[in-house]
């Protein structure tokens, strides 16, 4: 049967009106930058590698002027190499890494996995091609590597069994994808990473850093339904969310 360990690569400092445009400007809150490890009897998947390195040392240098609007707090050992390592998991063990989108928060360690397949929707490697993308979100040092990409499409089914299958929710990104997730009880959970950022995304609230609205809000029409079916939504930076269910080592 499925597991699913939750992991947060540090903090990220925003202005909640970023995803909720209709509050006021001004405030401040630290919301997780997470990655998950989904554990099947088959083997293991790693959903994100979080931010590269270098935002240790310098999230200006790293991120130039998106850090004014999205400031990230990582260690070390927040790395998802260092605390898989703290869980006894040899990094170079893990065969599959899910790269949800290629954003500098959720990307930046996937080249520390190069033994890893890791599985990608084709139209998120077909926007980071573009130059005009970087530094909107994308950073080639994030995702320009030597690795095994492997393009799948909606509904890939990443065990082969139906625990795990990925589906394709753009309008945050042209390739973004989320995950839907069969654990024991029986118990669904939505995986929906950057495509419902906060709880108030799901209820309406477009995001400002939304690549087009219209797709967005029919992938969030997409993950409500799960809801309605009795699923449990996961938020991409809820920190409300991550401190009452989620914060490590929470497993389901």
């Amino acid at each position: 049967m499925l597991k699913l360990r939750f992991f947060s690569c540090g903090s990220i400092g925003y202005d909640p009106c970023s995803f909720e445009p209709d509050i006021p400007r001004g405030t401040h809150v630290e919301g997780p930058i997470p990655f998950y490890l989904l554990e099947h009897p088959s083997g293991r998947a790693l959903v994100d590698t979080g931010c590269h390195p270098d935002v240790v040392q310098s999230p200006e240098s790293a991120w130039g002027g998106l850090a004014k609007a999205f400031y990230p707090k990582v260690t070390p050992e927040d790395l998802p190499m260092a605390q898989l390592r703290r869980a006894g998991i040899d990094p170079d063990s893990i065969p599959i890494v899910i790269s949800t989108h290629l954003h500098m928060d959720h990307a930046g360690c996937n080249q520390f996995f190069p033994k890893a397949r890791i599985l990608l929707h084709a139209e998120e490697w077909k926007a980071v091609q573009n130059p005009a993308m970087e530094g909107k979100g994308y950073f080639r040092r994030d995702w320009d590597h030597r690795l095994r990409y492997e393009m799948v499409a909606d509904g890939h089914d990443v065990f082969g069994d139906g625990s795990a299958i990925l589906r394709h929710w753009p309008g945050h990104t042209p390739g973004h994808m989320g995950l839907v997730v069969r654990l024991a009880g029986p118990r669904t959970v939505v995986l929906a990473v950057d495509a419902a950022i906060v709880r108030a995304n799901l209820a309406g609230a477009v995001p400002r850093n939304t690549l087009d609205k219209d797709i967005y809000r029919r992938s969030i029409a997409a993950i409500r339904a799960y809801q309605e079916a009795g699923a449990t939504v996961i938020f991409g930076h809820d920190p409300q969310q991550f401190a009452e269910l989620l914060a490590p080592p929470a497993a389901w």
